[in-house]
């Protein structure tokens, strides 16, 4: 099909380059993200996309289905992700807008909550995802075509 982005132009790939790019670049975020998400697997929704986040030792998988059943779930409406690390959108003004949910009971809630504002910290300190955002963003749908 013309104009189809590239088979690895997904958020699961994008997702889990970022992760290797944080862990390298971006430490403390990502053990922080590490130790929010060890409570049990995570099923996200980004944009219709469905992926399962699982800590394993020191290590975060994603993967199409999840080894164990998820104790959280994050949904997030088309461009949400970009809008939240560009800094169009903060974590509150997306849930209060309906365009990010996130569900568990409230430890995970709040642990899930803590994970993505870490994964937004790291992300925008992070020159290899700044530039792996760039490559997303020109495929990701519903994202804006530069950041603010």
């Amino acid at each position: 099909m013309a104009g189809a982005p590239p088979p690895d132009a997904t958020t699961a790939v994008f997702l889990r380059r970022a992760l290797v790019l944080l862990e390298a670049e971006a430490p403390a975020a990502f053990h922080r993200l590490v130790d929010e998400l060890r409570a049990g697997a995570t099923r996200l929704d980004v944009g219709g996309e469905r992926v399962t986040v699982e800590v394993h030792g020191d290590r975060v998988r994603v993967r199409r289905r999840g080894t164990r059943p998820p104790s959280g779930w994050v949904t997030a409406g088309e461009g949400v992700v970009l809008d939240l690390i560009d800094g169009r959108l903060d974590l509150l003004g997306a849930v209060e807008a309906g365009r990010l949910d996130v569900r568990g009971d409230l430890g995970t809630a709040l642990a899930l909550a803590r994970a993505l504002v870490a994964f937004v910290d790291g992300a925008v300190r992070s020159a290899g995802v700044r530039l792996l955002l760039d490559d997303y963003r020109a495929v990701a749908p519903g994202a804006p075509t530069s950041a603010a």
